[in-house]
């Protein structure tokens, strides 16, 4: 028999009986050793032996000596409140502790009795030996009339004794007056026996209680909601831990300041959402939200984790720490219950079924760097908490990146898209210092990264889509930006590389047999380019032959780039006859023109030259536009579609581009994407769809040992279909050639 001694007061035995019960039902009964003034508690329960000392609650050597001369197994001091010294010699030293360690005297004496690690389990408060007679008559005592009308009933507990509310009259006076015409609002009775009030609790909408005994009373009525109030002096440890059933939590020094958040969410109530996700965020920095259609909220806010960045990192701004948080929404979920983590303010869609993912930022049709949403399995989040390091849950980017390492590391998935967030009304001045708090994550970032071997914040292309087997090792060493087409069955391969160790490039054409580019030869031209650049040759079909666009740029010392696109058609192998320079936009060597994606629709020749702010489409012959159609954008938060291959599709067009964004976390950062759009077949060849997210990232890996390496880049150049599926040619990082499997379910469209 395990004999715990606690010989005050009611709420650290209502505590301990939740360990008790976990005893009587794994087949072993507990004992509870206090004093007389509280042992009235424990007649209402059968799972435990209570033992009755005869000396005064902070008497601990006395209870200790009692314990040992009667006979019972040595003891086990859960008193953590007492006389200093003699908490140190009886609680603490037993179990190898100089003073407290963890973030409430609740979690204390869970600490000390061995099981800590239950109490994310949430173990039940049950009284199993209750008077029903003493609850009816305490009931008909308090409201005499049978017909008590529709009023919903709020309790309120607002009388404390170890830990006074300093603004109690003022909190019931606010209660009343707002809220008297639509509640019935109780305080609640003095009862023979304490757990006698749980007859009110089960037929009450709300509790709303300072930091006594019936607040803690109140988890054995789980459903009921409560508006906690937790003491905070002298030090947030002295407190009440926060429970799953408080649908709001208040440190005392806080009420002033968030007595209305308190009032809306009372407002909220009867009535609660169809609890199938918990959202959880940190409300220190915004107002929690008070009306969901389809997950339990649950905004943490200031004090509820018992620790926060100002009182461990002197910082000027409280926050709290993820894992703290973490934990909270894990004690509130139900087994199988998903957890969706996400900063302030995000909108996002039911996920019922989908994790462990994470999702990017979209805000106002743009896409950032920043991850908003994080969502996984309860059962997912317990086992990979020893995985998170000790981050803090602020409005900084650090731990976002952290944990969506941590997700990729346990074979997350990407669901950009899903979620949203507005536009913010003003920007934040940027920081002239970084906080404490910033620099903590920075830095365990920064070693969680180094530890893990993390070198991007994407996986490199490779582990992102299905790779075929490509040897380039006949080419010329670092070619890149492949096209592809097939002519008479075989697979053509065009790529770019570099030449006298400068910037200019060249363009040559290969042919894939059995996986390995064979036979290159630079592409010849009837009209020699005279030393220009020749630069991202896009082949393509035409009248039943084999043709090629390209960009020749200028590149000379001093002056200023410019480039123009061209194209032409195949005599043999690899010799281009007559080039076309298209005479329209600015295609005349002024300006830098690029990214034009030529197609065939009924045996006539057209490119889209433009895609924002309008799609614009031209009909080409020869060198002249005989034709322009415009149509609406494709919407793509992911930066200006550019470029890329189109090929027929389904009895439509479908093109594949890229697009590039400029700005990292904070930073300089360009990341190119890889994107798809399905079209009309026909002009003016509408946009129909488009991918709902990248099909690919751009990775900084791998890396190569060459100057003209540019990292996050995946650059599609050419497509043929294959099967079932479709071949997309990349250029990744301006330095390899890579050939990916793209199947139509990955097309996000």
């Amino acid at each position: 028999m395990k004999c715990y001694i606690q010989l005050a007061d009611y709420g650290a035995l209502l505590n301990l009986l939740p360990l008790c019960l976990a005893d009587a039902e794994s087949g072993e009964k507990s004992c509870i050793v206090t004093t007389k003034p509280y042992a009235d508690l424990l007649e209402g329960v059968s799972y435990v032996d209570c033992k009755v000392v005869d000396c005064q609650p902070y008497e601990m050597d006395k209870a200790v000596d009692w314990t040992l001369d009667h006979g019972l197994r040595p003891g086990i001091c859960t008193q953590v409140n007492g006389p200093a010294e003699l908490v140190k010699r009886y609680t603490y030293e037993p179990v190898g502790q100089k003073s407290a360690v963890t973030t409430s005297w609740q979690k204390e004496q869970w600490k000390v009795a061995g099981r800590l690690d239950r109490w994310d389990d949430c173990l039940p408060l049950k009284f199993d030996r209750r008077n029903l007679v003493r609850e009816t008559r305490l009931w008909r005592d308090t409201f005499p009339a049978k017909n008590l009308g529709k009023k919903p009933i709020m309790l309120l507990a607002l009388n404390g004794n170890s830990s006074p509310f300093p603004n109690k009259d003022l909190l019931a006076y606010l209660l009343k007056t707002t809220f008297g015409d639509r509640w019935r609002i109780v305080e609640i009775p003095k009862a023979a026996c304490l757990y006698d009030l749980l007859g009110f609790y089960e037929k009450a909408s709300l509790l709303v209680a300072v930091d006594s005994a019936p607040l803690h009373l109140a988890w054995a009525v789980r459903s009921l909601p409560v508006i906690a109030f937790a003491n905070d002096q002298p030090i947030m440890w002295a407190g009440s831990s926060w429970r799953p059933n408080m649908v709001w939590y208040c440190r005392y020094g806080d009420w002033l300041d968030r007595w209305q958040e308190m009032m809306s969410v009372i407002e909220a109530h009867p009535g609660g959402p169809n609890p199938n996700i918990v959202a959880i965020w940190s409300a220190y920095e915004s107002k929690p939200h008070c009306a969901f259609s389809f997950w339990d909220a649950l905004p943490v806010s200031i004090g509820a984790c018992g620790r926060d960045s100002a009182g461990l990192l002197k910082d000027s701004k409280r926050v709290p720490y993820l894992r703290d948080c973490i934990r909270m929404a894990i004690q509130k979920a139900k087994p199988g219950q998903m957890i969706n983590l996400t900063r302030p303010g995000v909108r996002t869609v039911d996920l019922l079924g989908v994790g462990p993912a994470y999702s990017y930022r979209m805000q106002e049709g743009s896409f950032a760097p920043i991850c908003d949403l994080f969502t996984a399995p309860r059962e997912w989040w317990k086992d990979a908490l020893q995985d998170i390091p000790d981050l803090l849950l602020d409005s900084g980017y650090w731990w976002s990146e952290t944990l969506r390492a941590v997700f990729l590391r346990r074979g997350a998935v990407d669901i950009t898209g899903v979620c949203s967030r507005p536009k913010p009304e003003k920007s934040s001045p940027p920081l002239t210092e970084i906080p404490p708090r910033m620099r903590h994550n920075r830095e365990l970032c920064e070693k969680y990264m180094t530890d893990n071997g993390v070198t991007s914040r994407y996986p490199a292309v490779t582990e992102q889509v299905e790779t075929i087997p490509l040897d380039t090792s006949k080419l010329p060493p670092f070619a890149y930006n492949p096209s592809i087409c097939k002519v008479n069955g075989k697979l053509c391969l065009s790529y770019r590389y570099h030449f006298d160790g400068d910037a200019r490039t060249r363009l040559g054409i290969a042919t894939i047999v059995d996986g390995a580019a064979t036979n290159p030869k630079d592409l010849e031209f009837t009209t020699p380019a005279k030393g220009n650049s020749l630069e991202d040759a896009r082949l393509f079909r035409f009248h039943g032959e084999t043709s090629v666009s390209w960009v020749e740029s200028t590149l000379e010392a001093g002056r200023t780039p410019r480039c123009v696109v061209k194209y032409g058609h195949f005599d043999s192998g690899h010799k281009v006859g007559r080039s076309f320079q298209v005479k329209g936009g600015s295609n005349d060597g002024t300006s830098m023109e690029k990214n034009w994606a030529f197609f065939e629709s009924d045996e006539n020749l057209f490119a889209i030259y433009a895609s924002q702010p309008v799609q614009v489409v031209l009909q080409i012959q020869g060198e002249t536009i005989i034709n322009e159609y415009k149509t609406p954008e494709a919407r793509w938060p992911y930066g200006v579609i550019r470029g890329g291959n189109i090929v027929p599709y389904d009895g439509k067009l479908l093109r594949f581009f890229h697009s590039r964004t400029d700005l990292g976390l904070g930073r300089l950062e360009p990341r190119y994407y890889a994107g798809a759009c399905l079209m009309d077949a026909k002009p003016p060849f509408k946009v129909l769809a488009i991918s709902k997210k990248p099909i690919i990232y751009g990775s900084e890996l791998p890396r190569y040992p060459i100057h003209h390496f540019k990292e996050n880049v995946v650059f599609p150049c050419g497509a043929t279909v294959d099967g079932d599926a479709l071949i997309l040619s990349l250029g990744i990082n301006d330095s390899a050639c890579l050939l990916a499997k793209i199947k139509p379910a990955a097309l996000n469209l």
